[in-house]
């Protein structure tokens, strides 16, 4: 009889492998975002290098976004409560299946809607919009540039805010999950895993990203004058309308994807940062 230990021996070893092999991962990203961030701040492209910015000239009324805001809100609201009507008998999985697909729907919906309006509201068509599929290349790379370079300041926020959290709250202060985060954890259908990724990578940045960089920040630039204020503006619209644990770290991503819209002028960069954002944040939550 062998006496080689049975595959329950080297479970311990084999997680606190996997668990160091992250670990490092993470570090040297943020040591490499570090890098970036201090190169940023130390050459002509940093916070003061959006004087020659793209111009992005358009008629949008100021009411619009918030307007837009309003109806997503709403309609979201409203086909989120008949699906827990109608599917009120259904395995939990299945409602969240739903729900997603209809939030899908409504949201691809938006953005068709969102096209169309930028295509007759900029003076340069999508591309004064920031759709030039000839840039889309040179923006994904750009945009692995910037999300490794914002994301030191990413976990840093997140780490004030636990502290801050447990000092005003108590040592069982937690930050709140993400609610398709949660879904995804919750529930190890394959099919709602496949929903959930597609949602969260594929259409929500897109979403989001059209409506608060290419929409709002487009309009408090027109009104300011100022692409820092513009990308501040728009980044506490965009931090308060996620859950308020999250407020720092997304934030200060937020900031990151606003200057990314207004340096290059191309929103496949934003949209970039986010859905790579969102499919580490998917690909955490399944791998803890």
């Amino acid at each position: 009889m062998s006496n080689f230990p049975d595959k329950s021996f080297f479970e311990p070893v084999l997680a606190a492998s996997e668990a160091n092999t992250v670990d490092i991962f993470v570090t040297a990203l943020c040591a490499l975002g570090v890098m970036f961030l201090l190169y940023w701040l130390s050459g002509r492209a940093g916070p003061v290098g959006l004087g020659n910015c793209p111009d992005r000239r358009h008629n949008l009324p100021v009411y619009l976004p918030f307007v837009l805001m309003a109806v997503w809100a709403v309609v979201v609201f409203d086909v989120m409560a008949i699906i827990e009507l109608a599917a009120a008998e259904s395995p939990p999985w299945r409602r969240e299946v739903f729900k997603y697909l209809a939030l899908s729907i409504i949201e691809l919906v938006l953005i068709v809607f969102f096209v169309c309006f930028a295509r007759q509201s900029f003076v340069r068509r999508l591309t004064g919009f920031g759709l030039n599929l000839r840039t889309i290349t040179g923006d994904f790379v750009a945009a692995v540039v910037n999300l490794i370079s914002v994301l030191p300041l990413v976990l840093l926020g997140i780490l004030l805010t636990i502290h801050i959290g447990r000092f005003l709250a108590g040592p069982d202060f937690e930050m709140q999950t993400n609610e398709g985060l949660a879904v995804v954890t919750e529930h190890p259908q394959q099919v709602v895993r496949m929903v959930m990724f597609f949602f969260l990578v594929l259409i929500a940045p897109v979403f989001e990203e059209m409506l608060f960089r290419g929409i709002l920040q487009s309009v408090m630039r027109g009104l300011t004058g100022r692409p820092w204020e513009a990308i501040v503006i728009t980044s506490l619209f965009f931090a308060v309308s996620h859950p308020n644990t999250h407020f720092p770290p997304l934030f200060v991503l937020s900031c990151c994807m606003g200057y990314a819209y207004e340096k290059s002028g191309s929103l496949f960069r934003p949209i970039f940062i986010h859905a790579m954002f969102n499919a580490a944040s998917v690909t955490a939550a399944l791998t803890n």
